[in-house]
């Protein structure tokens, strides 16, 4: 197949060569052929025109037929010896070109037999040396596969160490946030049990000081007492001294002065067996609604009063709803600028308006307490035609029995400050228990309120909180949520045993809820702020 193909070259380039001699040959040929038909015609020329002279004469018919005759033999001898000639010339050209056509067939052939040779040893060495390589390679091959296979053997022993390793770290960092929430849940049961061993301390001392409070109101009732007492025998001194004529008129004073005595009296041992601040001013109520038509106890500001108390007002006033604005000379805003009883009086036949809106015809207003920047004050008042008796004697009554709670409520508030075991603020603060639903949110996590106070709150949260931290607390409110920031005072873990069911029931103290909107959710809950503690 080699051989084959090395040599159609070489053949093609002997039949080009052999075409060409045959071409060359076809060609001389033709020219001598084309010269003898060229000679042919030139002698038919002159035949015939040496016949032109009469071409119709009878006896050039057989000369012409005989010169034509000769005239083909001779062209076809001479055509015949052309040929051959031609022939014979193309034979030696074709012989000599076959023979030469031969020499360098056998001379390339030689080349290329020694070519082809060197080429085959060219291609054993390469082929030896690539034998060689090849081996080399795979033994590299073999080696490389081997370090390979260690490699991974040394990656699947060290990714199963690691996965290990994975596994205990998880392990290690799931005990050690079971041991932080163990930790934060031990440290919770001990600040909430710390804390209430101080709550039942301070509870403690909470009855100690009410047990206080209790003597120091028996020792003040038994003081006022013996002071109406004597008021009341320098009365009745007073009036053994008049006219004892036994006239029906003087009988009637001396029976309704008796009334009345008996009245402060009575009045005086209800507000002696009262001990809260509310309860006094409640109870006061009672006594001087027999000797006025309508009576009050308020919370009095500049410009307005707030009713927590009242008695015998038509519509009634609703307590601690009522907010009612005050004239410059109302006796509430007298006895508030000079913090002492102001009475009202018609003048001039125009009678002044109350406090229920009506003309009146008596009315009094006594200050109690301060109250911030107002003061609770006591009011009472008559209409025209009141038939409750002598304003002036009822006024001196309500005069006594403000007096007495004056002094009550003086004496618990210098007692609270000057006792250093007086609980907290927050603790000081009515509470109050929320019966229906309410949820608030510790930093973002719903949570239950329990109770209420306009200082603090008691809240039931599933989020963890510690004593001493500040959290942020919002409160239901119709407008989208009251914020502000607490602090927890106290913490006690409910459900230790399941910490993901851990409830934290927790003592908060407001800080910044001192807005107008805290104050009407603490009054949607039944509570107002007052200098009056409970």
């Amino acid at each position: 197949m080699t051989n084959t193909i090395a040599q159609s070259p070489l053949q093609t380039q002997a039949e080009a060569s052999i075409d060409a001699v045959a071409a060359e040959i076809q060609r001389a040929a033709r020219q001598e052929l084309d010269a003898l038909r060229t000679l042919v015609s030139t002698r038919l020329a002159s035949l015939e025109q040496a016949l032109t002279r009469d071409p119709n004469d009878p006896a050039f018919v057989p000369i012409l037929q005989q010169l034509c005759e000769v005239a083909t033999t001779q062209a076809d001898a001479a055509a015949g010896k052309a040929r051959d000639q031609a022939e014979e010339a193309a034979a030696r050209q074709l012989a000599a070109a076959r023979q030469q056509a031969q020499a360098e067939l056998d001379k390339a052939l030689k080349q290329h037999d020694a070519a082809h040779a060197q080429s085959k040893l060219d291609f054993q060495k390469r082929l030896a040396q690539s034998e060689k390589s090849s081996a080399e390679t795979a033994r590299a091959l073999a080696e490389a596969e081997r370090v390979a296979a260690t490699v991974r053997h040394d990656a699947e022993i060290g990714a199963a160490s690691l996965a290990e390793a994975h596994a205990r770290i998880q392990a290690l960092e799931q005990e050690l946030a079971e041991l932080a929430l163990a930790r934060d849940v031990a440290d919770a049961q001990l600040e909430g049990e710390v804390q209430a061993r101080a709550a039942i301390a301070a509870e403690l001392d909470a009855v100690r000081e009410m047990a206080l409070y209790a003597q120091t109101d028996a020792d003040t009732s038994r003081l006022a007492v013996r002071n109406a007492t004597g008021r009341i025998r320098v009365l009745e001194e007073r009036h053994r001294k008049l006219d004892a004529e036994p006239r029906k008129p003087a009988g009637g004073a001396t029976a309704e002065t008796a009334v009345t005595l008996e009245q402060v009296r009575a009045g005086l041992q209800t507000l002696t067996g009262t001990t809260t601040g509310r309860g006094l001013l409640d109870a006061l109520l009672e006594p001087l609604a027999q000797h006025f038509s309508m009576v009050a106890w308020c919370v009095v500001r500049p410009e307005d009063c707030v009713i927590w108390g009242s008695r015998g007002f038509d519509p009634p006033l609703q307590s601690r709803k009522t907010v009612s604005p005050l004239p410059a000379d109302s006796p509430l805003s007298r006895a508030l600028n000079d913090w002492k009883p102001a009475t009202a009086r018609p003048a001039d036949g125009q009678a002044p308006l109350g406090l229920s809106g009506r003309p009146v015809g008596y009315a009094i207003a006594l200050p109690i307490a301060e109250q911030g920047q107002g003061a609770v004050m006591l009011y009472a008042e008559n209409p025209p035609d009141s038939t409750c008796g002598d304003p002036d004697v009822a006024a001196k009554v309500a005069e006594i029995l403000a007096d007495h709670v004056r002094r009550r409520l003086r004496k618990k508030q210098a007692a609270k400050t000057d006792d250093p075991s007086t609980p907290s603020p927050e603790r000081q603060a009515r509470r109050v228990k929320i019966k229906k639903n309410v949820n608030v949110t510790i930093d973002g996590a719903p949570s239950a309120l329990v109770d209420l106070s306009t200082t603090g709150a008691q809240v039931l949260s599933p989020r963890a909180v510690r004593p001493d931290h500040s959290v942020q607390l919002m409160l239901p409110d119709g407008n989208g949520g009251l914020s502000c920031q607490a602090r927890v005072v106290w913490v006690v873990v409910e459900h230790p045993r399941d910490a993901k069911q851990a409830l934290y029931r927790a003592g908060i103290q407001f800080r910044g809820a001192d807005a107008p909107e805290f104050g009407a959710f603490f009054s949607q809950h039944g509570i107002v702020e007052t200098a009056i503690k409970h």
